[in-house]
């Protein structure tokens, strides 16, 4: 079994380089430099030494070293990736259903299989996935990103040019496959919003970078959930900021977000992640979702929709009356929904897909605007109740 990578400080890398000394240079590669370094991992990093008897169960923070898996295993997990165990597209691949064979256990573990893909819009150049995937890698292993709305790993893959990671999760579904589903109640999507505006908030603030965590390519597909309405992020193809360097300035990363959630001024912003997030609210409200076949049909996205929308009834209603909501009619007949709430939500989502970034609000303006909602409030007296009889 292969031994878990040790976490360093960059003071580490100095003292095993000589502070990059020019006698330590090796060469340059496209991203940066290599050097001769010396030096064993318990003097790297003296507070923390790992024995090769304990390397099977070593754990980084609270946190399980993923298994290196083959290809073959996820075709195992996944019944060769079948048609029944599908469950989406998300921006560089696919992503399935998995059950993991335990041994002992008549029961397997339910897992989700992600897989990348060569697809020529988003490979710019070669080995791009493999990139991806180990920026996830890294990134989900860092002490400092544990959250309930990130994926646990379980395993990951990299053969060639077969890239696949196996989170230890039981997904339910994409948002993007329940958003059009009646059965997707409002006090459930209002759910997902706000749990998913706490992650953000705790990405782009909470984090010990000096630059706060961008996602930069939030969508509806890339959020799973679980029977119990509890978004998790699956994907970090762009992720920028807080141990990764500013891929923004990358020349080679012309990638710029997910289709119909684009920063409308054509580059990143302080609020890329914001746009994102009042698309993906719009989505959630509306009962709308902007597919690949739109693009290419060159059909308007969620925004322009709203827009065209807004325009139409300004002109119906005008005035001083005009109460503005974007809120889909079905919701009416749903005992979750409060019909208050509907133009204080339309409002969020509006400012969030503002053109100019310095006039979005920022995550944590979001979270305290959600949690506003009568809906939310009910909620949150209705579980202080249950808490309060449980304690007596």
């Amino acid at each position: 079994m292969e031994e878990c990578p040790i976490e360093l400080r960059f003071e580490n890398l100095r003292l095993s380089t000589d502070d990059f000394c020019d006698q330590d240079y090796i060469d340059a590669f496209q991203f940066g430099k290599d050097y001769h370094g010396i030096g064993p991992p318990s003097s790297l990093s003296p507070s923390r030494s790992v024995s090769p008897a304990a390397a099977s169960t070593q754990t980084i923070g609270t946190k399980e070293c993923p298994k290196k898996l083959r290809f073959e295993d996820l075709r195992l997990y996944t019944d060769n990736f079948s048609d029944r165990n599908y469950i989406g597209k998300f921006q560089f691949g696919k992503v399935y259903h998995g059950k993991v064979p335990l041994q002992g256990s008549e029961k397997p573990k339910h897992v989700t299989v992600k897989i990348w893909e060569l697809l020529p819009e988003h490979s710019l150049y070669p080995k791009e996935n493999h990139s991806r995937l180990m920026d996830e890698v890294i990134f989900l292993q860092q002490q400092e990103v544990l959250h309930p709305g990130l994926m646990k790993l379980y395993g990951y893959c990299c053969e060639a040019e077969q890239w696949g990671i196996v989170y230890d999760f039981k997904s339910f579904n994409t948002v993007t496959n329940l958003v059009l589903r009646d059965d997707f109640m409002w006090w459930q999507r209002i759910k997902v919003a706000l749990r998913f505006a706490q992650l953000l908030r705790f990405l782009h603030v909470q984090n010990r970078g000096e630059r706060p965590f961008l996602i930069r390519n939030i969508s509806a597909d890339h959020i799973m959930v679980d029977e119990d309405w509890n978004p998790k992020l699956y994907d970090f193809g762009l992720i920028t900021g807080g141990i990764f360097p500013d891929k923004t300035k990358y020349s080679f990363q012309c990638l710029n977000g997910c289709w119909g959630a684009r920063e409308p001024r054509g580059d990143w912003s302080h609020r890329t992640d914001e746009f994102a997030f009042g698309v993906f609210l719009l989505g959630l409200i509306t009962k709308e979702v902007y597919t690949d076949e739109d693009r290419l049909n060159l059909e308007p996205c969620i925004v322009d929709r709203a827009y065209e929308k807004y325009c139409c009834d300004q002109e119906r209603v005008g005035g001083e009356n005009f109460r503005f909501s974007l809120v889909h009619k079905s919701f009416d007949a749903d005992p979750s929904f409060c019909a208050s709430d509907a133009p204080s939500i339309t409002r969020l989502a509006w400012y969030c897909v503002n053109y100019f970034p310095s006039d979005r609000p920022d995550l944590n303006g979001i979270v305290n605007w959600l949690q506003r909602l009568k809906v939310v409030r009910h909620h949150l007296r209705i579980y202080r109740e249950v808490k309060r009889k449980l304690l007596v």
